[in-house]
């Protein structure tokens, strides 16, 4: 399965580059994928660092690890969603208007695609609870 993702990746960028008439194109769209790619991982990284902030706004108990910042914690989550709400505006803005365009119908799609099938019949991961031992 893992080959046949790479494949469709690999056309799905490369055969826009290679059907590019001229360097500009090619540039525009290199430019525009390499973008979304970052905006993506930045959502990526941003989306836990979200969900910690909201448990802890929201007083419910949380627990951390062995290593932490401590009483700056948040204010770290805080500065982190506050680098990726402008970084994602800033990749967005001209010369990579396709990137904004190109993450506008992605999100847009992904919208449409959960709230009209998945989010109806996607019941969550099974969870299995087991004694656990503290060491």
């Amino acid at each position: 399965m893992l080959h046949r993702a790479i494949a469709i990746a690999t056309a799905l960028v490369g055969l826009p580059l290679l059907l590019a008439q001229d360097l500009v194109a090619v540039v525009d769209l290199l430019s525009a994928v390499v973008s979304m790619a970052v905006i993506a991982l930045y959502i990526s990284y941003g989306l836990p660092i979200l969900a910690r902030l909201k448990v802890r706004f929201r007083g419910m108990r949380d627990e951390v690890g062995p290593w932490n910042l401590g009483r700056f914690s948040t204010l770290n989550s805080l500065v982190a969603v506050a680098w990726i709400s402008f970084i994602m505006v800033v990749f967005v803005l001209p010369p990579n208007l396709a990137a904004g365009k190109g993450m506008a119908i992605l999100v847009a799609g992904l919208a449409v695609l959960w709230f009209g099938y998945v989010g109806r019949h996607f019941r969550g991961p099974k969870v299995h609870f087991f004694d656990r031992e503290d060491s």
